[in-house]
């Protein structure tokens, strides 16, 4: 049985023996949850359904392969975190009666055993682009019921970076649908495209 190690991205890089996206982001269509290893991850070889693999799979890729912005960055598996294509949104609640606010954000997957690694310099300097060039936060994510928000210097008042635990308990992911209509609120354009089964 063969394996495919040779996706390239559009930064020239490959993922070589890096599977860490197996472990750390969810597969709706497998029924596996973030953090857990795919039951059909193979390390260092690959995925052992590579050829059949779910749409999900196969539309996925994450920043480090897709982004040159990314460049600064190490392969996933040596800073033991995937920065997600799929950018997603946090709401905000205000203590004042303010109406809440979507903001959209890029989505860390961390490994749980490695719970600081996304104190990684390089990440925080991708992070702040993101804010100052997009707008964006970040959502730090430990599991599905888990997560840290980091806003950056561009978004705060003060300018300096904030950092704020996040309660996903009870909460479905967002939809594509919610998630196009969060970032067009933002003024952000991704191209993305909803079907009719992301809608529903």
């Amino acid at each position: 049985m063969t394996f495919s190690l040779d996706f390239t991205g559009k930064t020239g890089r490959k993922c070589a023996g890096c599977t860490l996206c197996c472990k750390l982001v969810p597969t709706a269509e497998l029924d596996k949850p973030s953090g857990v290893r795919c039951k059909h991850q193979r390390t260092g070889r690959g995925c052992a359904i590579y050829a059949t693999r779910p749409s999900s799979c196969r539309l996925w890729s994450c920043v480090w392969l897709t982004d040159p912005d990314a460049a600064d960055l190490r392969r996933p598996d040596r800073v033991h975190y995937v920065i997600d294509i799929m950018p997603d949104f946090v709401t905000m609640t205000f203590d004042d009666g303010r109406e809440p606010q979507r903001v959209p954000v890029v989505q860390v997957w961390v490994d749980p055993a490695h719970r600081h690694a996304y104190r990684d310099p390089a990440l925080w300097a991708y992070l702040a682009k993101r804010g100052e060039n997009e707008g964006m936060a970040a959502i730090i994510r430990f599991n599905n019921q888990e997560a840290v928000v980091l806003f950056p210097p561009a978004l705060t008042p003060d300018g300096q970076w904030h950092e704020q635990g996040s309660n996903l308990k009870g909460q479905q992911q967002h939809s594509a649908a919610e998630v196009v209509a969060a970032l067009n609120e933002a003024g952000l354009a991704y191209g993305m495209v909803v079907g009719e089964d992301d809608a529903a």
